[in-house]
């Protein structure tokens, strides 16, 4: 159906029961639950055929007539064509464009057309009229325009490439080092979001292009052609992660922007949204859920968080399952440990690609060697292999200690072979001495550490049946070892990794992930490592913009660089959380941030002072308002007081 083409989703129940009227339009904002619905931002109205039919109804109409088509005509301004089912939507846009005195010469993308369908009895007219792709089509042709000339020209190449679709995807995902990561990700966005939101993408683009350039027709922009319907969500401080978990199973998997508010707090927008992100990406990093793994222990930090310094990486989890037959309807409390971290991999899969698709940024640093287990886990539904290849480096990034102690019985390990290695030994005399083997640093032998077959830190897993009975020796301490590390980096993540995919699946492909490497898709949902480049003065004062009244030369100003410059770690994070929601830079910078820092005076009330006043921020609108402060010392004290008090609410100043 050619209203379907034209990104309209009309749906048959709403309009027959609408066509006892003479003329409807239907509610745009409230039913758009459809990428087909938000696509082309047209108005769907209806008209009787002529004033004797006013009061006939749908069911009279098909009562009447064993059969019936819909009639379609697109207007705009004073022109209007009829839309036939072989046409092309665009080719109808820009024909209309072209004759229309008014538009000629228009970008079409940024009008406003008025779609007519009509509901005729009988059946439609058969066209045979169709649109080849000829090959001696002249893109520069002077008579079709500059830009219609681009458009023909951009057509093509999309055609030549559509045909190609299955292999031009395939090869991304094989070998993505074949194209840059701002191609990829380009790409990405374009095969996986929608329409609707490229639409809406690109004509932001436009219009801030536009903007920036000073030109008029920005004037002329009036509805966004890929409006986006945002579900608005309010929920509860006190109950974070509870709150996330019912909200993304209700709301999570629609085509609209999720928009979060806050039960007593009168903040809305981007600001308490990336916020939102942000607190659920920590509460996730929790130690008491058991999600991941951990480099400290309980004695060495009372932290409420895991302690994972090259990113979070799953704690090992037994593949045997409590059977539990209404897990769907449970609470995530009531469920056996095994279940609720498994239904927490879920969600966080879900929030990862929830984030993604709507434009937040996330704050989850998961490992690399997470992300490779990811990417191995789909490669092998494509390709099933059993080759789980590791490396020392892996080990101690996932987990020092653990690759520390796996370390010390590889001594033994090596010294078995070294003597095996020995031609002037019988094979008696190798197994006898092999027995006494101790270790080059303290002496020991294996049997003095009294180890069994089971994972360490996590006794509950064994690493092969009863292994809770089975000591460790030199003879089978290779064994150990490779079960060891067999248990977590593979084995014992295998069902969160699975779950982390299915979660993923219910907004984007999961097979998408396959076109970035490991060390990207960090980069993508929070594991930034380096970016003390964003933080230099230059790069700082090339992000920032200024107004009402203040300049780049003014105190404040440079106060500001120079405070954000002497920041640490933590403190950048603390700032960024204050100052736009989110506790970290989204990738390219503070010049990445839309929109832009902006930087402005706050008043002053008489008889107060500036000192006496604290800094302000729009998180919505990235708009920080500071006050004359009368040094820096000042300056830096009451930034540092806003940063560590003004956290976790949302109110008016």
């Amino acid at each position: 159906m050619i209203a379907q083409a034209s990104g309209i989703d009309i749906r048959a129940a709403g309009l027959f029961e609408n066509l006892d009227t003479n003329r409807c339009q239907p509610s745009y904002e409230s039913d758009m639950s459809d990428e087909g619905e938000a696509g082309m931002g047209l108005v769907a109205q209806q008209e009787a055929k002529s004033e004797d039919n006013q009061s006939e109804t749908s069911s009279d109409l098909l009562n009447r007539s064993g059969s019936w088509h819909m009639e379609f005509i697109l207007r705009v301004s004073d022109t209007k064509t009829v839309v036939k089912a072989s046409d092309n939507i665009f080719r109808v846009i820009y024909d209309l464009c072209e004759r229309s005195p008014v538009l000629k010469g228009e970008n079409p993308w940024m009008q406003t057309f008025e779609l007519e369908f009509f509901v005729e009895s009988g059946p439609s007219a058969t066209t045979t009229e169709a649109y080849p792709l000829v090959s001696n089509v002249q893109t520069d042709s002077i008579e079709i325009g500059s830009s219609g000339a681009t458009v023909v020209r951009l057509l093509r190449m999309l055609y030549d490439l559509l045909r190609r679709t299955p292999e031009t995807t395939a090869l991304i995902n094989i070998a993505p080092f074949l194209l840059s990561f701002e191609t990829r990700l380009a790409f990405f966005q374009a095969t996986c979001f929608g329409y609707s939101r490229n639409i809406n993408y690109w004509q932001t683009r436009a219009r801030s292009h536009l903007h920036e350039t000073g030109s008029r027709s920005s004037d002329n922009i009036q509805i966004p052609l890929g409006h986006i319907q945002r579900q608005k969500v309010r929920i509860s401080r006190r109950h974070m992660l509870e709150s996330a978990l019912k909200m993304l199973d209700l709301y999570g998997t629609s085509k609209s922007i999720l928009e979060v508010e806050y039960y007593d707090e009168v903040g809305s927008g981007v600001g308490p949204t990336l916020e939102f992100y942000t607190t659920i990406s920590r509460c996730l990093q929790e130690r008491e859920l058991g999600l991941w793994r951990d480099e400290r222990t309980i004695n060495e930090c009372k932290s409420k968080y895991v302690y994972a310094p090259h990113g979070l990486f799953p704690a090992p989890l037994s593949p045997k399952q409590d059977p539990a037959s209404d897990k769907q309807n449970r609470s995530i409390d009531t469920l056996p440990p095994s279940d609720r971290i498994i239904q927490l991999f879920k969600f966080t899969g879900h929030l990862i690609a929830k984030g993604l698709i709507d434009g937040r940024i996330l704050d989850i640093p998961l490992h690399a060697a997470f992300w490779t287990a990811v990417q191995h886990h789909l490669q092998s539904s494509l390709i099933p292999s059993s080759i789980n290849a590791w490396s020392w480096n892996q080990i101690e990034s996932v987990d020092a200690p653990l690759a520390k102690s796996l370390h010390y019985l590889q001594a033994f390990v090596d010294a078995k072979s070294a003597l095996y290695m020995r031609t002037d030994l019988s094979p008696a005399q190798k197994q006898a001495e092999s027995a006494s083997l101790r270790h080059p640093v303290d002496q020991s032998t294996v049997d003095d550490l009294a180890l069994d077959f089971t994972l360490p830190g996590f006794p509950e897993i064994e690493l092969r049946p009863g292994g809770a009975e089975i000591p460790v020796t030199i003879n089978n301490v290779h064994t150990y070892i490779d079960l060891v590390v067999h248990w977590t980096m593979f084995s014992g993540i295998q069902a969160q990794v699975s779950a982390f995919c299915e979660g993923f699946d219910r907004v984007l492909s999961s097979r998408s992930l396959l076109m970035f490497t490991a060390d990207e898709l960090c980069c993508l949902v929070g594991h930034t490592g380096a970016d003390d480049a964003y933080w230099t003065a230059t790069a700082v004062q090339n992000s920032i913009s200024v107004e009402q009244g203040l300049l780049m030369s003014s105190p404040e100003v440079g106060m500001f660089i120079e405070f954000l410059v002497s920041l640490d770690k933590t403190e950048r994070r603390q700032f960024l959380q204050f100052a736009t929601g989110a506790s970290r830079l989204p990738l390219g910078g503070f010049s990445a941030l839309h929109p832009p820092l902006r930087l402005a005076p706050r008043p002053v009330a008489s008889p107060l002072q500036p000192d006496d006043y604290l800094p302000s921020v729009m998180t919505c609108m990235n708009l920080i308002k500071l006050p004359k402060y009368s040094s820096l010392a000042v300056f830096k004290q009451r930034w540092k007081q806003v940063m560590e008090e003004g956290q976790q609410s949302f109110h008016l100043s």
